[in-house]
């Protein structure tokens, strides 16, 4: 049997729940995955790999999913590397090791996950029933949360047994349809990711979109924070004034974005406050089932739990986190009027989802279990600045490792 880890491919554990993904060669195709370290089992789940359907792995591999919770393995460490065995069934076919970064160990022990599920209970669902259950797509839009609500509901699809794209095969369009001729995923309940917009066109199951808005300056604040940590060879701008006074500042709002990811961005829409008012607000009226306020995002995450027909939700917590930077108060207060002067269209979209979003958290009726979770997720305590720049600068590696990986892979088929 070969066994191949494709995340993290550096075998290097960063998080305090970590995705573990790869594929086999399998002989044992009856025979459970799991991984065992020290007393833990983590169960590992069977999935298609997008490697098979773009063929670049052999017809007979298999792929697979599973989540290290780091808190719970602390005691398997030693020497600074956690070493699992893997197996299939009760017998061992090999061993790995990872290494695991200090900050995880010491965030795993002091700022513990909340591993807990909590109801979902609701005196009316606005979405009805549907059968089989909808397929929620997420194409999330920058900065307004979309990292924190991925990993909660994959995390959930892995606790329930559900199938989600694990690698982000549904973000190519040819290589989702070719895996779905292919029978991807009977039990597929969530997709995400930047470029899944239309993922949902080839389903025989329904499905129904969600997006989330934030309020507009603090977000773009965020944008500019964290592009120029993740993204400093894209986004060049040595100040907040200088990126207001670009054309990119438009290309990153929220309603630029909605309209680019689903491909109707036009000219005129680009460079008309007016038309792209129209045009966004027509795309969130038609195209999304829920749109969700990241204010609101206990509120958030219960909608769309009822919307999915999830009747169990775990506890949200801070993916890609930006640490600290530049905040609506520290603006000068010219810098802040043509900042909100030019988030106008962003902010009528906000406002006008806003109220609508929560006029209909009223006439559902959480009630005490919504109250509870939100105490909770209160409760946590805020994850220090050093992590967030930690995490930051390891996505802006994973980034460009992938970048790597993709361009070594082309090359490869091209001179097969």
């Amino acid at each position: 049997m070969i066994f191949h880890l494709d995340t993290p491919a550096d075998r290097l554990l960063t998080g305090r729940l970590e995705l573990v993904a790869g594929w086999i060669e399998d002989d044992r195709p009856g025979e459970p995955l799991s991984l065992l370290a020290g007393q833990q089992r983590i169960a590992l789940i069977r999935c298609q790999h997008p490697g098979v359907a773009g063929g670049w792995l052999p017809p007979g591999a298999q792929g697979f999913y599973g989540f290290l919770p780091l808190r719970e393995l602390l005691g398997s460490i030693l020497n600074g590397f956690l070493t699992v065995d893997v197996l299939a069934g009760w017998q061992v076919i090999m061993r790995e090791s990872f290494r695991v970064s200090p900050t995880a160990a010491q965030l795993a022990q002091e700022y513990p996950l909340n591993t807990s599920t909590y109801p979902v209970r609701a005196d009316h669902n606005p979405f009805g029933r549907s059968i089989p259950p909808r397929v929620v797509i997420f194409p999330g839009l920058s900065a307004a949360g979309g990292s924190s609500i991925n990993s909660l509901f994959r995390f959930q699809m892995y606790r329930n047994g559900w199938t989600f794209p694990v690698l982000g095969e549904a973000n190519d369009r040819g290589l989702w349809e070719a895996l779905r001729v292919r029978g991807f995923g009977s039990n597929l309940r969530w997709i995400d990711g930047h470029d899944c917009y239309r993922a949902g066109e080839c389903l025989s199951a329904p499905w129904a979109r969600v997006t989330v808005l934030r309020n507009p300056l603090p977000r773009m604040l965020t944008v500019f924070n964290y592009g120029r940590i993740v993204h400093p060879h894209e986004f060049r701008f040595a100040t907040f004034e200088d990126f207001l006074a670009s054309s990119e500042f438009r290309r990153y709002t929220q309603a630029f974005e909605l309209l680019r990811i689903a491909g109707r961005l036009g000219t005129e829409a680009e460079q008309s406050d007016e038309l792209l008012y129209r045009e966004a607000r027509i795309e969130l009226e038609r195209c999304y089932e829920l749109v969700g306020i990241t204010e609101l995002f206990e509120e958030t995450i219960f909608l769309t739990c009822l919307l999915a027909e999830i009747p169990a939700i775990g506890m949200w917590f801070r993916v890609l986190s930006t640490p600290k930077g530049l905040q609506p108060e520290d603006l000068a207060e010219g810098t802040r009027r043509r900042a909100e002067k030019a988030l106008e269209v962003d902010y009528s979209l906000y406002r006008e989802a806003r109220t609508s979003f929560s006029r209909l958290v009223q006439t559902v009726g959480f009630g005490n279990e919504l109250e509870s979770y939100k105490r909770d997720s209160f409760d946590r305590r805020e994850l220090p600045d050093s992590y967030k720049m930690a995490e930051c600068l390891r996505w802006r590696q994973v980034m460009t490792d992938q970048r790597l990986s993709s361009m070594a892979r082309e090359r490869q088929q091209t001179e097969s």
